[in-house]
């Protein structure tokens, strides 16, 4: 039998959120639904020091409460990270194939600049 778990107090729920995203403790993630879509969504990563925090998040101490919990806080930092990402004009573009990123480029130069250096004193 399955019971309907209590949600978290929703202002609670954002003061996390805020903290976690403030911290830095969010992830990228891939979800896949029950359909095989994707969708990249931003998680919590809490710290241990955030334990007491996040617990208080918790309307009670089941299974469903626990779950009811994580899913609110999931997308708290989701959308709050998002709106962050938007406000400052952030743009997350996927990579192009057959196209280094900046850093692998400088990477490679700086490599290759190294090994040439290094041929002519020898």
């Amino acid at each position: 039998m399955s019971t309907i778990a209590i949600a978290p107090d929703p202002e609670r729920v954002v003061a996390v959120a805020r903290h976690l995203v403030d911290a830095g403790r969010v992830v990228p993630a891939l979800v896949v639904d029950d359909e095989g879509r994707g969708r990249s969504c931003w998680w919590p990563l809490p710290a241990a020091t955030d334990r007491e925090m996040v617990a208080t998040l918790l309307a009670e101490a089941t299974e469903e409460g626990h779950r009811a919990a994580a899913d609110a806080l999931v997308q708290a930092v989701d959308d709050l990270t998002r709106e962050r990402l938007i406000a400052t004009g952030t743009e997350l573009v996927e990579r192009r194939p057959a196209r280094w990123t900046v850093v692998e480029s400088w990477l490679l130069e700086d490599a290759s600049l190294s090994t040439i250096e290094l041929d002519a004193a020898g």
